[in-house]
């Protein structure tokens, strides 16, 4: 009888920000209301303008430091949840003019 241990480590050193390697079909974005990218070492919120009828995103527990231009990747939000990230500022919250639900608890 033999064992075998076999022990994998992979580091990767990058910026995460919302957008992915992953290429999804087309048009499948773009009906999605409701998007929960919680708990994911988000830095930034870019490359959403895809979803057309997004309306609602929950960024809890990232690395959010900003939220400048937001609007050009999510201008037609009416609830934004990003509970403790690292934002110091609520600069670019007013480019949103349909927020109805805000949520920024936790932060700097």
């Amino acid at each position: 009888t033999h064992t075998h241990t076999h022990t994998h480590t992979h580091t990767h050193t990058h910026t995460h920000a919302l957008h992915s390697h992953t290429q999804f079909p087309k048009g499948v974005l773009e009906g999605v209301r409701h998007l929960n990218m919680s708990n994911n070492k988000i830095t930034a919120i870019k490359n959403l303008h895809n979803c057309i009828q997004l309306d609602t995103l929950i960024l809890n527990n990232n690395l959010i430091a900003s939220l400048l231009d937001v609007n050009q990747s999510v201008g037609n939000l009416r609830v934004l949840v990003i509970r403790n990230n690292l934002l110091d500022s609520t600069l670019g919250l007013e480019k949103l003019f349909g927020i109805e639900q805000l949520d920024l608890s936790y932060n700097r």
